[in-house]
Order: C-alpha cells, then structure tokens, then sequence
C-alpha cells in the first residue's frame, strides 16, 4: 500500500489552520525532539502543548493528535513528511495567503490600519499573516521539480538527526531527546562525515540550509568547521564526474531512421524537436499544447509556456532545414507531429499525445542500444540538449549565444561544467589557429634556407 504523506482533501476544508500554520505547528514538534506520530500522541500531555505559545495552535495539535482531525493523520509516514507535504500544499495557487491577493489595500493603507489595531487581538494576527507571506514569496521563486530536489537532503539530515537523538537520548525517550530543528553543528558535522561523494554532501548541506531560511530557523550552526569538513571531503573524496553522454547530429540522424524503423514517429519526431529547440523534456516538451505552435512555410514559432529559468515563458524560433537535411527539419518535424497526434490522439491537448517521460527515456535507450552505442544506459532526455550545445560550441557559438539558445541565464557555466567538452573544443580552437602552410612553401623555405 502506497504510503501517504499528508492529509486528505477533506481536511483543508475542517481545519482553521493554513497550511503554513501548520508548517510551524509540525515545525514545533521537530523541535521538540518528536519525529514518529506515534509518540507524540504519546507525549501530548507533555510539556510539548505548553511549548507552544498561541492556543489556536494547541487545540489544533490536540486535534491532530488525539481529537476529531486524528484520523486524517494515522496513515502519515511522520512528521517530517507532513511538514514538507504542508510545505507542498502551501505553494500551490488555490493556497496563497489572501494578504497576497492582487486587491489588497496599498501599503500605506495598511500600515494605518494596524496602527489603528494597536496591541489587540486583531493586531497581532495581522502581523501573524504578514509573516506567513514571508515564507510564501520565497516559495514561488522555485519550480516544483527545484522545490523536491531541496527536499531530498533536509530529509535526509533529519531523518539522521533522529537516528542520533534516539541513541544519545535515555533510553529512546522522547522528552530527552535531542531537538532535530534547528541543526546542531555537532549532528551535521557527523551526517556530513557519513557521505562518500563531496558533491553529494555539498548539494544536501545547500538544502539544510535552504529549509532552515524557509522554516525562519537559526543558522548558528552553520559554522566554520562545517565548511572545513566539506573541504576536507572534497579532498578525501572528491566528486567523481561520469561523463555526460549527448546525442549529437550525426548520432540524431542515426537515431531517427532508426526510430522511423521501428515504427515510433512519435519518438523520431520528439528527438527532433527535443534537439532542434534544446528542450527540456519533462517540463517543456511534455507541457507543449498544439495551439503553442505556429507554423509556416519556412520557420516555426513555438512558444513556452513556463521555462526554468524564463518563469513567463518564451518564444523560440527555428528555420526549415530542408534545403541541408530535410530528415531534421523542425518545421517538417512539427507539421508531421501534430498530424500523427491528430490521428492517435485527437482527445488531448498535449503536441506529443499521450507520450510520457518514462515511456520516451526507455525508447531513446532501447534505440541507442540497436545501434551498439556503448553505454546507451547512461543516455537520457538531456542527452539532445548537450549534443545540441556541444554542437553550437563546436561551430563557433559563443558562450552568450549558447546560453540564450539553450535559456540558461548570461555566462552561466553550466554549459561549460555540465554539456560541452571543453577539451575538445580547445584542441579544435588550438589546430584551427595553426596557419595553413602549403607543403609546396614549406619545400621553397627550406631550398632558401639552404641557398643562404
């Protein structure tokens, strides 16, 4: 049975709490050493309820716990997962804190209205949703996939944290546990000593540290010895770089015969147009509906929705290529796609039909794997998007124009780091600058030599 990490639909609707309260609430038991629900339904009539200031929040803890919202929770994971889970709903649109909405008052408006409002009540749950929006507008700078990914290494610190609190603690006790928030630099010092890749290590403590400025946690812990001890790992073990496969255009070619082969013109066309457009599959290829693109005889305009680092979208335009190779023109790519969606899925909305991530990387590697490519296992969707790069930076491109085809921001290294090989291109750059000597002059400049 698939684990659920978070409450049902039906509870947003009974609870008097936002989903940020509710960050803080889950915040509050964390700190108080507690990371199993089971025990703190153990400890509810601890000094747990008494750590928490506000009486909203109490009750509601109560009813979590051992009240009427109790069995909204008995299929959690723990309280982690409800934290990040809670985390999760707050960053969706129907959630945004209504302080936030477009027909506020103006700031001035509403400086006078808490003044107004004085010490009362009403005053300090002003103030309480303007903290919230605090911890909201940082949320919607990050994508969905960006926002999972930070949450991979502040689960893993402190699932960690628990592990050492449970040891250290008498007996396993709850009340005499270690608090797992915030971080405490002798924990992190050990959970970094457990990783065997310094890169790993780094990225993980970059998302405790994240989750610590969401959460509006103390950072005291963030100490001098903890970037010594990445240093240190970074020496001992450093980073091991697998080379980054890409599927440049001679290997494209390859690829989409033989995907046309196999009867897949929805792969063939998708690699074409995954590499023409430099396109990150999942969240750009796959969002792409028919009506964003725009077609004409020789070019086609297709216009992003939501691109990484573009949040409003772009759009891109791309020539005919028939006149040089007619079997990777993205314009005949596109017109030939939308026909084959036409006629296997006229239903939808989407330009690749129902084509799924999954679905496309099993295909690209089954593909590279009937044309011997070795190690066709470590290809990806990403692997049209470096060879593309590499290919640009091959012809010449500079680093501005790779950057801006490719939507990464001016001078980002990332294409330099992570899709070119540099290597290869300084020794193209080295034997092009070499001047070309006729064999014939260098036959004249050594008769003349000898003459002299």
């Amino acid at each position: 049975m698939t684990k659920s990490y978070g409450p049902s639909a039906e509870f947003w609707r009974v609870t008097k709490l936002h989903p940020l309260q509710l960050v803080d609430l889950f915040c509050s038991l964390l700190k108080a050493g507690l990371f199993l629900w089971k025990e703190a339904r153990q400890s509810i009539s601890g000094s747990v309820l008494l750590n928490i200031p506000s009486l909203i929040y109490r009750r509601e803890l109560e009813s979590i716990l051992i009240g009427r919202h109790a069995k909204f929770f008995r299929d959690c994971d723990n309280i982690l997962e409800a934290l990040i889970y809670c985390l999760t709903q707050a960053r969706t649109t129907g959630l945004i804190p209504t302080e936030l909405s477009f027909d506020t008052p103006p700031p001035s408006a509403i400086a006078s209205r808490v003044i107004s409002m004085g010490s009362h009540d009403s005053g300090r749950l002003e103030l309480e949703s303007f903290r919230r929006s605090i911890l909201f507008l940082p949320l919607c700078a990050l994508t969905d996939s960006t926002f999972r990914q930070y949450a991979v290494g502040f689960r893993s610190y402190v699932k960690f944290a628990f592990a050492v609190s449970s040891t250290i603690g008498c007996s396993g006790q709850p009340s005499t546990r270690l608090p797992l928030l915030p971080a405490s630099e002798e924990v992190v010092l050990m959970w970094l000593s457990t990783f065997r890749n310094a890169d790993t290590a780094s990225n993980y403590l970059s998302h405790v540290r994240k989750w610590h400025s969401w959460l509006n946690l103390g950072m005291t812990w963030d100490t001098f010895m903890i970037s010594q001890c990445i240093k240190g790992l970074k020496r001992l073990a450093p980073g091991v770089k697998r080379p980054r496969s890409r599927i440049g255009p001679d290997l494209l070619q390859k690829f989409v015969k033989q995907a046309f082969a196999r009867g897949l013109p929805v792969i063939a066309l998708a690699a074409i147009i995954s590499y023409a457009f430099m396109l990150r599959v999942q969240s750009e290829l796959l969002q792409t509906h028919v009506d964003d693109v725009e077609l004409s005889e020789n070019h086609v305009i297709l216009r992003l929705r939501h691109r990484k680092n573009v949040p409003n979208g772009e759009a891109l335009l791309r020539y005919c290529t028939c006149a040089t190779n007619s079997l990777l023109c993205p314009v005949e790519a596109f017109k030939l796609l939308i026909r084959v969606k036409q006629l296997l899925c006229p239903q939808g909305l989407a330009v690749c039909g129902s084509l799924t991530y999954r679905s496309f990387l099993i295909h690209i590697r089954s593909i590279l794997g009937d044309l011997k490519v070795e190690e066709a296992d470590q290809y990806g969707t990403h692997s049209f998007r470096r060879g593309h790069a590499h290919a640009l930076a091959v012809s010449g491109s500079s680093q501005e124009e790779i950057c801006r085809a490719g939507s990464w921001r001016y001078r980002s290294s990332v294409p330099a780091k992570l899709y070119v090989d540099i290597g290869q291109i300084e020794a193209i750059a080295c034997r092009q600058a070499l001047p070309e000597i006729d064999d014939s002059d260098t036959e004249n400049d050594s008769v003349g030599n000898v003459n002299d």
